[in-house]
């Protein structure tokens, strides 16, 4: 995982990062912790800390900052099994932006289909595609579309 609107670093890159990470902003810092624990040592349990302060932090500001950190725990979420939760933490990532990322849909996606709530899932679908954000959910809505028959 990465955090979300952010790229995928290799592991060594993401190790340099940590060691790095003094002296940068906030977001940078936190976004660069968030990758450490998650993706480079899996301890989804630190990078959901580390994604909390994020959220905490950029509370009320709607803006790539905060929904960036909420949106990774809801995926952080869903990963440690806590699906009501992740699905908590994404529904609140798309209210903050609802109409700019596919990947904010796609994490609600999910969290439905975790949670066997295909109904909400298709209503969720076609929110997406009215609004013309349903580029990357093709995986998903292919999941979505065998569940629903």
């Amino acid at each position: 995982m990465a955090l979300w609107g952010r790229p995928l670093l290799a592991a060594h890159e993401i190790e340099k990062a940590f060691e790095l990470r003094t002296g940068l902003s906030d977001w940078e810092r936190l976004g660069i912790e968030a990758d450490y624990y998650i993706s480079k040592t899996g301890d989804l349990v630190k990078g959901r800390q580390v994604c909390e302060q994020g959220t905490k932090l950029y509370a009320g500001s709607a803006k790539q900052s905060q929904v960036a950190f909420q949106a990774e725990l809801g995926e952080v979420s869903k990963a440690l099994g806590q699906y009501d939760m992740g699905l908590k933490e994404s529904l609140q990532a798309l209210r903050l932006r609802p109409n700019t990322d596919a990947l904010l849909y796609r994490g609600v996606l999910r969290s439905y289909l975790s949670l066997d709530r295909v109904k909400e899932a298709e209503a969720v679908a076609e929110e997406a595609r009215a609004k013309g954000l349903d580029s990357h959910l093709g995986g998903v809505l292919y999941g979505l579309a065998f569940l629903s028959r």
